[in-house]
């Protein structure tokens, strides 16, 4: 159940080729409405509120984590019961290693970019990747060449891996839990 019933049943009036629906849409523009004016701060003045919305990030992913771990009592059907979530079948043997390199070459190729590049890059892709450069570019604030590296080298593959494993299983245990609907990314 949606907290604005009304704006969740709102009519969809795109056409049935849009990959999103009205409510998405009005969504989204409200979303940039509110960020817009954010981009006049400069950067001196993001400490503050980046510092409180990485907790209350935090404390919301934790909490949705542990409510659906809770709720459903284990990590779920994709870790139980995958092939029934997937429809593969078991991977075994040398199937299961190339899905896997796949996987970690997928999750290293989101963030590799930012890390190469760091503030000097002007390209990106996707919307994650535009994130994470924005957050490096703050090393040419550092006192000293190279003063971010130990703290990028271990916080960025921590953070992502964390951050990770709470969407993974947090899903898991979403697709226990309304097993009718497509997974909950």
């Amino acid at each position: 159940m949606s907290i604005l019933a009304s704006f969740y049943d709102m009519p969809n009036t795109f056409g049935p080729d849009v990959a999103m629906e009205t409510n998405d849409f009005v969504a989204f523009i409200i979303f940039w409405l509110v960020c817009l004016p954010l981009l006049l701060l400069k950067p001196e003045f993001y400490r503050i509120p980046a510092i409180i919305s990485a907790v209350l990030v935090l404390v919301a992913a934790l909490a949705v984590f542990l409510w659906a771990f809770v709720k459903q009592g284990n990590g779920g059907p994709l870790f139980s019961n995958p092939e029934t979530v997937y429809g593969i079948g078991n991977l075994q043997g040398s199937q299961l290693a190339w899905v896997m390199v796949r996987c970690i070459n997928s999750g290293i190729g989101g963030w590799a970019g930012g890390i190469l590049y760091q503030s000097g890059a002007q390209s990106f892709v996707g919307q994650r990747s535009l994130t994470r450069w924005a957050l490096l570019d703050f090393s040419r604030y550092a006192v000293h060449p190279g003063d971010q590296v130990y703290g990028q080298i271990f916080s960025i593959p921590l953070c992502l891996l964390g951050s990770n494993i709470l969407g993974i299983v947090t899903t898991s245990c979403a697709r226990g839990l309304y097993p009718n609907e497509p997974l909950l990314w």
